[in-house]
């Protein structure tokens, strides 16, 4: 048990200062610090400020778990939810609950943290959720809403990502021979996976349309439909588009 606990803290402390990079395919220099909640794509320039203001929040709690001390953590947990919508904070009293730390081991209760969290950006939520609801935890079994979760969770970058690798493999000639034919096939039916989960809708699937555009990859490089994509990320709760608006507003876009 004290090996697991020692395990899940890590986790926790981890999950604070990593925001889940989606399609990594797409990658750029656009990320903020927590994945609370960010509101309108208008008070993009404030969210980026605000949620900075609540990692360094949310560092207090690390040091918490860092010592063991759930119970106090689970305070702070608490009102970070209450006043900032804060997700992972939503995520982490889920894994608490999850394994009984601090509180008593309650699986119901984990999962409608997971649940709130999930709805609320956490991207790692979201993977909670699906597996929840695939494996009945405390949920009853759905697989067609664990499809859903694990759509919005993972494939945007497990399977447009892959999808867009393999283009990369092909255009590089790294892992095979080089094959412009299935460059331009994988990297269209990359953006066409995103577009497909963008029906969802699919926060990270906007926001990697967008990158997509930005960058021109896969199809033609359009900054204003880029900032179009990055907006709907936004009114998705994915976090990260606000750092994606604050910097394309700032180019005069």
């Amino acid at each position: 048990m004290r090996r697991y606990r020692t395990y899940l803290t890590s986790v926790l402390v981890l999950a604070a200062f990593v925001v889940p990079s989606v399609n990594m395919a797409y990658s750029a220099p656009l990320a903020v610090s927590n994945t609370a909640n960010p509101g309108s794509e208008g008070t993009a320039n404030q969210y980026i400020v605000h949620s900075h203001a609540i990692h360094l929040a949310d560092q207090q709690i690390i040091a918490l778990l860092n010592r063991n001390q759930y119970k106090a953590a689970i305070l702070l947990l608490q009102k970070a939810i209450n006043e900032d919508q804060d997700a992972w904070a939503a995520d982490t009293i889920g894994h608490l609950y999850a394994s009984g730390l601090g509180v008593t081991a309650d699986a119901k209760e984990a999962f409608r943290w997971y649940l709130w969290s999930a709805e609320h950006g956490g991207h790692f939520a979201q993977r909670q959720v699906a597996n929840a609801y695939l494996n009945g935890w405390g949920t009853k079994r759905s697989p067609q809403k664990a499809a859903y979760w694990f759509r919005q969770g993972m494939a945007p970058s497990q399977v447009a990502g892959t999808e867009y690798w393999l283009a990369k493999t092909y255009a590089h000639a790294k892992l095979a021979p080089p094959n412009p034919q299935k460059v331009h096939y994988y990297k269209q039916k990359s953006v066409q996976t995103l577009r497909d989960l963008d029906q969802e809708p699919n926060g990270a699937a906007a926001y990697d349309l967008g990158i997509a555009y930005l960058y021109g990859n896969g199809v033609a490089q359009n900054r204003q439909k880029a900032l179009t994509y990055f907006r709907q990320a936004m009114q998705l709760q994915y976090p990260k588009a606000a750092a994606a608006i604050h910097q394309l507003q700032g180019q005069g876009s």
